[in-house]
């Protein structure tokens, strides 16, 4: 509760009085996919400027001390960089939970094995669409969704109770609006832990950019059925097992429809989830805010005057983006934090009683 209290009242501030959640480390931007909704595979990889094994080190351990719990891995496509698991490693070693964030196309058999001895715990693979040929060509590349499914059917044929969970996500588009169901069913096939429907950004360096008229933008023919639809969509996934009651998935029509009002999204960009870049660069809403390079320290840069800014920035923002990353719903509602404070308060009464009775 007390956690959940200091990030409401930083997002107020401006200013971290909590460590994030989540250290999002990006360690390389090659990827083998063009995907249309993302620029990072455009970016030249620039070697020279790129953090070394040693600096990540360094990042992970600064953010191991500094409280941070979990980290994800991120490219590009992460599983192209030759030392993704010796990262793994040393984050496991300080105790981090790990997530891969891929594009599933690499898993192998050798790839699965190495995924399973460095107990990553959980994979995140981006797919696209319940049909190949809607997942290739959102993401540029033939055969890449045959190769996600190999992927996974690799990964549930190993029979260990510390292998990763698996979650898959998919980016709502007007390419694949209405094949929503048939995923959860995919989902269900393959025995994937969870399922998770985000929302379109256009370029995923930019979150700002939302072209209406864009051939991946849902069709305004499509607007007034898109609340039964999503309810529907929400219904069936709950009758497989799978929860889509996160914050953002009820707000996907108003987002869509451009009907979003100030208020509908309490947003934590540079609170919630600290990005470094494979340059180094300290990110807050796409912005850069410092370099771990020339800082030497991501708690530092963190708490700087142009972090402040950005955060500003953020607070005052009403282009909301709708990604997940930057929600957190335990903290959006000082009422409600105060309510759960009651009920713990209470707890510990009744606990108080009872024990004084004996």
């Amino acid at each position: 509760m007390l956690k959940n209290l200091a990030f409401y009242i930083s997002r107020k501030a401006c200013y971290p009085l909590v460590a994030p959640d989540v250290l999002q480390l990006s360690i390389t931007t090659s990827c083998n996919l063009r995907c249309k909704s993302c620029n990072v595979w455009k970016q030249p990889e620039d070697k020279k400027n790129t953090l070394t094994f040693s600096e990540m080190q360094h990042i992970i351990d600064e953010a191991a001390c500094w409280g941070v719990k979990e980290v994800h891995l991120l490219g590009g496509e992460p599983l192209l960089m030759s030392e993704w698991g010796d990262i793994v490693a040393h984050a496991k070693s300080k105790g981090m939970f790990v997530v891969i964030c891929t594009n599933g196309t690499l898993i192998d058999d050798t790839v699965a094995g190495r995924i399973l001895s460095k107990k990553v715990d959980l994979l995140s693979i981006s797919l696209d669409g319940a049909k190949a040929q809607t997942h290739d060509s959102l993401r540029g590349q033939d055969n890449a969704y045959d190769k996600i499914l190999k992927g996974l059917a690799i990964l549930n044929m190993f029979d260990n109770p510390e292998k990763p969970k698996v979650v898959l996500i998919l980016t709502v588009s007007r390419k694949n609006l209405f094949e929503l169901k048939e995923y959860i069913d995919l989902a269900e096939k393959f025995s994937v832990y969870g399922v998770y429907f985000t929302a379109l950004v256009l370029d995923n360096v930019s979150l700002f950019s939302k072209i209406k008229t864009h051939d991946l933008w849902i069709e305004p023919k499509d607007f007034g059925n898109l609340n039964a639809y999503f309810q529907e969509v929400e219904k069936y996934a709950s009758s497989k097992g799978y929860y889509l009651n996160y914050p953002s998935f009820k707000l996907f029509p108003k987002y869509f429809k451009g009907e979003l009002q100030r208020g509908d999204w309490q947003c934590f960009a540079g609170l919630k989830r600290l990005v470094v870049t494979p340059a180094g660069d300290i990110q807050i809403c796409g912005k850069t805010v410092g370099n771990y390079k020339k800082s030497k320290s991501i708690k530092k840069t963190w708490r700087s005057a142009e972090a402040f800014k950005r955060r500003r920035f953020v607070l005052k923002c009403t282009n909301y983006c709708l990604q997940d990353c930057h929600a957190r719903s335990e903290s959006s509602s000082f009422l409600e934090i105060a309510k759960e404070g009651l009920k713990i308060f209470s707890r510990h009464m009744q606990s108080y009683k009872t024990s004084n009775k004996r």
